[in-house]
């Protein structure tokens, strides 16, 4: 007993300071004492007293005095509950011990964002103990005797409980999703009883959000109750604006949601329906304020963007309210719209890709060339200039905002109106080019040239669209494109006598010869209108970024024929190059991208050119940039601030190296000019090893030099990987992987042993880096989702290894890990095979396939791909590499590390492939790992989709996937004989497309 008190006593003092350290962190004026306060905590956090500390802090008395200390020690117990480490420091007794006092003292809480924070807690100790403690809180909160007499307590407890599960789901056993699951249609009811039991706004709002998070759990549009509907519909016209937020969150969310269910489209028909009611009514109102309008107007035109993206096919057959709806988005596209300006007409823009997609014959004749042509005078009014507009500086419109909708939102929305319009949109662009009274109006014209430049260069180089526009226009598709970007060129503006040309005009026409490039370039005579009219555009601040970029393109592609067809032509190309370096060298401070952009197109012409002319252009071309390394190379260069500038120079170098491609049979023209180089770049790379930015640059130029310069980089290579591999453990830049890759793939198989044991040394490096990127990402992700907390102290495996750097791109570090464990399993397989760090490498790639970015999903793939199937992958393999296969002696390796990941590695290729939020263009990956998994490993393939399959946690929308389906899957999947790898790929992208709700279940049966 005097133990247990003597406990008690410490604890109560360790409550106490931890309190007062609250205190000081958040109210103290002293800089140091609130340090040392934060240190103190931090070093609590990670402790097992921290669970018994944080709830005696949360249960104190709840007064005013110490509701900022209930809100910190909940977010330190919310920390503590979400991490592995931290909810595994107690056991499933002392956390229901906490879950109940928690629940106990909620309705004593504080303030409501106490309560709140409170529930969130409760909630998040109930998800990772358990179905059984779901079930039991939902139960909690939806009963009247309990928390569900208390009104909105029982709403915070059930939004924050779908937020931990449902919303977490990767952090949680499958049974946690399937209770929630279970209980959604019971919630659901609960909801509507408390929504027509009250008419407080605020309350409304609270369960139409906790609404919003179970519709995660599988609810749908199709199984609202029709009551429940009209109450949502009727709170667009509610006078209430969190209640009227609520609805739109809610209804547009439901409606973007994939429901395949029987009432489905009366829903919509409801939901279009009151939406055009809800903005008749607004439009009706006289009384309110500007702010409070379009406030309003921009949330139905959310929910009315949404049934336009969702609901294209049922729009499209017409009726009243579909061209209602229709009329309503070609305003909102035009700004005319309520004016809301780019944010409206971004939202409008997402419904026109989804109508040009549904087949003519099942559009209304209003919704086809009619509407399209609508649209394309919608999107050149909201892009163009103002009439009065002269220079940013005197413009009320705001430069970002302008191109920033231009790049991402009307450039699709242009390539769907070429689709629908045919031949007949680049007469009206001509129009606008040639006849518009406005350098605005050209301007615009010269925009929506540029963007649908891909399908008009397609179509005037001879390749068509499938016959679309020859079908529509019954003209020649290639002869009209072809004059049309012959016109353009011919017709590029230029300054009249007295008037010069606005420096947006011309930067608008730089950007169309670059875009045109791909048909210009392979015409004399238009090459040199497009060369001319650039190096012209140069002496344009305004214009020399884009100006740049079009010489490049000309260049790049054209060379490539002059040398072959036409040689006595490179050397004036190149003179009108060196006049525009001349001409922009002229003009100030260039940027690095224009730099880089001026040196690609002049090294591509100086590559072609007949030996020792090319040696001579390419040393007359990098000199400068060489000169300056050279000033800046010392050590003492570091402390003025110029680490751009060298960087910036180191990219030049790289530039000119990989674009000046040689003669064939005859050395590459840089050589000599590397060779005079290499003492310069060994003193930078020791000198500046420790900047991140000039490391990464050297990296570079030294992976651009092993791919086209090996020759110089074979006697130095020991010492180029040791400093490479140095440069990786102080700043995880992903360019040291990628430049390691280069030097493996530079000496292949024939690698020396001094080289491989380098190699093999460099992965334990390697593999002590993945727990801190994948942990940075984690950090990330906590912070996307609104985790309060950050992490307060390193994981342990990070003290291990001594890395200590936190990664500036880590995503893109992921993707250089695999290409490099790519590249030795390639060349060096008896390096990498025998190492732990292939198992950690595998897990690693198999961490990637989860990310909806694409890059490092994809070399993932290709390296998961290629270590079960022990050659190259078809997504993964460069142009003319020869083919490869592992050492049969080595396949124990491989077996034994895929054994280990097991039936995780399938779940997360599954979930890739259901996953509505994976690029479509990764699937065919994702299936080709698939199918090397199910030829080597076929039976536990097998075993392992079956389960993952069965899991409620599995993303397939609700209604798309049955058990006989899920059974017909896995009997295509493993069938004997196998099915020819491009039959199977279509079988995955089918499953997907099921999965996701955008084909029937039945189209499986065909496999």
């Amino acid at each position: 007993m005097m133990a247990q008190g003597q406990e008690a006593t410490e604890l109560q003092a360790m409550v106490s300071q931890a309190g007062n350290a609250i205190l000081t962190l958040l109210r103290d004026g002293n800089a140091e004492n609130r340090s040392q306060a934060n240190a103190w905590l931090a070093s609590l956090a990670v402790r097992p007293e921290a669970w018994p500390i944080t709830v005696a802090l949360s249960l104190q008395s709840y007064d005013a005095a110490n509701q900022d200390i209930h809100f910190f020690a909940l977010n330190m117990l919310l920390h503590k509950v979400r991490s592995d480490n931290g909810h595994q420091q107690f056991s499933v007794d002392q956390k229901a011990d906490v879950y109940y006092k928690l629940l106990d003292a909620l309705p004593r809480a504080g303030n409501d964002l106490v309560r709140a924070r409170m529930s969130i807690v409760i909630a998040a100790i109930a998800a990772v103990s358990g179905a059984e403690a779901c079930y039991e809180l939902i139960e909690t909160a939806t009963s009247t005797t309990k928390l569900g007499g208390l009104g909105v307590l029982s709403l915070e407890v059930l939004t924050s409980l779908a937020e931990e599960t449902v919303l977490r789901s990767k952090a949680h056993q499958w049974e946690v999703v399937e209770a929630m699951q279970e209980c959604s249609s019971n919630v659901l009811k609960y909801l509507w009883q408390f929504v027509s039991s009250t008419t407080d706004p605020a309350c409304i709002a609270k369960a139409f959000l906790c609404l919003d998070r179970w519709r995660h759990a599988g609810i749908t549009l199709s199984e609202l109750p029709p009551s429940f509907l009209a109450a949502l519909l009727e709170s667009l016209k509610a006078p209430n604006e969190a209640m009227f937020d609520a609805a739109v969150m809610v209804l547009s969310d439901l409606v973007r949601e994939v429901d395949v269910l029987p009432l489905r489209e009366s829903a919509i028909r409801s939901v279009l329906t009151g939406t055009l009611a809800a903005r008749a009514h607004l439009q009706a109102q006289s009384g309110l304020d500007d702010d409070s309008r379009e406030k309003r107007a921009y949330g139905l035109c959310v929910l009315g963007s949404a049934i336009g993206a969702a609901e294209a096919p049922f729009l499209c057959r017409g009726g009243s309210d579909a061209v209602a709806l229709v009329e309503w988005l070609v305003d909102a596209t035009a700004d005319g719209a309520d004016g809301l300006g780019f944010d409206g007409a971004a939202l409008a823009l997402e419904a026109w890709p989804k109508m040009a997609a549904v087949p003519r014959s099942k559009r209304i004749p209003q919704f086809q060339v009619p509407l399209f042509e609508a649209v394309l005078q919608a999107i050149v009014r909201i892009s163009s200039f103002p009439p009065d507009f002269t220079s940013w500086d005197d413009s009320d419109l705001e430069r970002d905002d302008f191109f920033h909708f231009r790049e991402s939102s009307a450039t699709d929305s242009l390539a769907a109106c070429h689709k629908e319009l045919g031949t007949a949109i680049l007469r009206h662009v001509s129009s606008m080019l040639h006849q518009g009274s406005t350098w605005q109006l050209k301007e615009a014209g010269l925009f929506v040239a540029r963007a649908i430049s891909p399908a008009v260069c397609t179509a005037a180089m001879g390749a068509g669209l499938n016959g679309v526009l020859g079908a529509a226009g019954g003209e020649d598709e290639q002869g009209v494109s072809a004059a049309f970007v012959t016109s353009l060129y011919e017709n590029l503006p230029k300054a009249l006598e007295g008037t010069p040309l606005h420096p947006l005009l011309t930067a608008a026409a730089c950007q169309a010869v670059e875009a045109y490039s791909p048909f210009a370039a392979l015409k004399t005579n238009l090459l040199e209108v497009g060369i001319t009219y650039a190096v012209m555009a140069l002496s344009s601040q305004e214009a020399r970024g884009p100006a740049a970029a079009a010489l490049r393109a000309l260049c790049i592609i054209a060379v490539p024929g002059l040398a072959a067809t036409h040689p006595e032509a490179l050397a004036p190309l190149l003179g009108a190059c060196e006049q525009a370096a001349a001409i922009m060298g002229s003009g100030g401070e260039l940027k690095t991208d224009e730099r880089i952009a001026l040196a690609e197109a002049m090294a591509a012409v100086a590559g072609a050119l007949p030996p020792p002319h090319s040696e001579e252009a390419v040393r007359r071309l990098a000199g400068p940039a060489i000169m300056s390394c050279g000033q800046l190379a010392d050590a003492k260069a570091r402390s003025m601030g110029m680490s751009a500038t060298l960087a910036g120079d180191l990219r030049v170098l790289s530039a000119i190296i990989g674009c000046a491609n040689p003669v064939p049979g005859k050395a590459h023209p840089a050589l000599g000019t590397l060779q005079d180089a290499w003492p310069v770049l060994g003193a930078i790379a020791t000198n500046w090893a420790n900047d991140s930015a000039v490391a990464a640059a050297i990296c570079g130029l030294w992976g651009v030099v092993a791919r086209h310069v090996g020759t110089v980089l074979l006697p130095v290579t020991l010492e180029v990987v040791s400093k490479v591999v140095s440069m990786y453990r102080t700043h995880l830049e992903p360019g040291s992987l990628d430049c390691l890759a280069e030097i493996i793939a530079l000496h292949g198989p024939s690698a020396s042993p001094d080289l491989q044991a380098a190699l093999s040394s460099t992965l334990a490096d390697v593999q002590a880096s993945l727990p801190i990127l994948l942990g940075s990402l984690a950090a990330s992700e906590d912070t996307a989702e609104g985790s309060p907390s950050k992490r307060l102290a390193r994981s342990g495996s990070d003290a291990v290894s001594g890395l200590v750097v936190s990664p500036k791109e880590p995503l893109e570090a992921l993707r250089a890990v695999c290409q490099l464990a790519r590249a030795l399993l390639r060349c060096l397989p008896r390096v990498l095979l025998p190492q732990p760090a292939f198992l950690e490498l595998l897990r690693c790639a198999s961490e990637c396939l989860r990310r909806p970015e694409m890059e490092p999903a994809l070399s993932a793939a290709a390296f998961l791909t290629e270590s079960i199937a022990g050659g190259p992958s078809t997504a993964g393999r460069q142009p003319g590499e020869p083919n490869w296969g592992l050492p049969q002696e080595l396949r124990g390796n491989v077996d034994a590390a895929v054994g280990q990941l097991g039936q995780r590695l399938v779940e997360e290729l599954l979930t890739a492939i259901a996953s509505s939020s994976r690029p479509a263009a990764l699937l065919e990956p994702l299936a080709e790992t698939l199918y090397a998994l199910r030829c080597q490993y076929r039976q536990a393939t097998q075993a392992a989709i079956s389960a993952v399959l069965r899991s409620p946690a599995f993303p397939a929308r609700p209604g798309t996937l049955s058990t006989p389906g899920k059974e017909r899957f896995v009997e295509a999947v493993v069938r004997e004989p196998a099915q020819p790898k491009r039959r199977f790929t279509e079988l995955i992208m089918d499953f997907s497309r099921v999965c996701n709700g955008q084909a029937p279940m039945e189209i499986l049966q065909g496999y």
